[in-house]
């Protein structure tokens, strides 16, 4: 969960960035990310390649949404917090 929902609810979807990538390229990555070859996760089992990519996809998730969650937010006026300054006379 994230601040008491659940992870994967559609209220946490961070907007839909314009990049898309193959499903190879996640395989590579999640590869990649636990620290295997891709000779060495190819030669694994189903099931644990299973595991490694539910495990890469999760903690993306978590780096996704958290960095969504906690960006500066913008005022009233589409201006960021904290941004204006004052005009000097």
């Amino acid at each position: 969960t994230y601040a008491g929902k659940d992870l994967w609810s559609r209220s946490l979807d961070p907007p839909a960035g314009k990049i898309r990538y193959s499903a190879e390229y996640e395989l590579l990555e999640a590869a990649r990310w636990r620290g295997l070859t891709w000779q060495d996760f190819d030669a694994l089992e189903g099931d644990d390649q299973a595991l490694i990519i539910a495990h890469y996809r999760t903690a993306q998730r978590l780096a996704a949404v958290d960095a969504w969650e906690n960006r500066p937010k913008k005022d009233a006026h589409g201006a960021k917090r904290g941004t204006a300054r004052r005009r000097r006379r």
